[in-house]
């Protein structure tokens, strides 16, 4: 009987270790499959990837997409608000960025098909010679069809001040020109993006943003003369194209 009991005893701690084991196992994998839906998020951004940035999120109403820092904040809830600021920002700034990124101090935690993730993002720009830029990244996911998807993004900048108005103060500015053309402030829009223009007067950048605020203030021809700058300026503008045709042709 003493034999049974410890064989059936003996059982139990293979059965419960091998469980551990596994659940373990399991825990460790998914961690990795969020991890790399993160980075493929940020690393899509980087390029310009604009489908690999939208198949990271899941297409639903809920979600929310939130930045804060010391130059600016913003939300976007629900997908086609966070899906239109993506296609914004790619359109704004068309070119990959040249950026080494770091994560570290990674934070998972796992409930069934949820997951609530926190770690720091290390970009170094190669325009700002090796100065880092530190942000606290908060995602949350849920897990459809065997797939993490993001329903809530957040980041919050870990830079100072002075260190982040140190960076490019020409896309600094354009920030500012779309914040308020999403608030539907055209007229005050306007005035920062002929200030950028007046700074640099030889970037193509802003008078394709100049001609796109012109365009949603309802002023064609305007919108059309900077368009035309801009591409005179970087002839590979494709978007200025587009929207030159067809504004001639209504």
């Amino acid at each position: 009987m003493f034999k049974k009991i410890s064989l059936l005893i003996l059982f139990l701690q293979l059965v419960f270790t091998n469980a551990v084991f596994t659940q373990n196992q399991n825990s460790s994998s998914e961690e990795e499959a969020i991890k790399q839906i993160i980075m493929k998020e940020t690393k899509s951004w980087e390029q310009r990837d604009y489908k690999g940035m939208a198949d990271v999120w899941l297409h639903e109403e809920y979600v929310i997409s939130m930045y804060s820092n010391p130059y600016s904040s913003g939300e976007h809830i629900g997908w086609d608000s966070v899906n239109a600021s993506m296609e914004r920002n790619i359109e704004e700034y068309k070119d990959p960025f040249k950026i080494d990124l770091n994560w570290s101090d990674w934070n998972i935690r796992i409930f069934n098909d949820c997951a609530w993730v926190s770690y720091i993002q290390t970009s170094i720009y190669e325009e700002d010679k090796g100065k880092p830029y530190e942000s606290r990244e908060i995602r949350f996911l849920e897990k459809k069809n065997g797939l993490w998807k993001f329903v809530f993004l957040n980041t919050l900048s870990k830079t100072g001040f002075q260190d982040y108005l140190s960076r490019d103060a020409e896309y600094r500015l354009n920030d500012v020109g779309y914040n308020l053309l999403e608030e539907n402030k055209n007229s005050e829009a306007i005035k920062v993006f002929k200030l950028n223009v007046e700074l640099y007067p030889e970037s193509s950048n802003v008078y394709d943003s100049l001609g796109e605020a012109y365009m949603k203030n309802g002023d064609k021809e305007l919108s059309i003369k900077n368009y035309e700058m801009s591409l005179k300026l970087d002839p590979s503008n494709e978007y200025a194209k587009e929207m030159i045709m067809k504004m001639k042709e209504h």
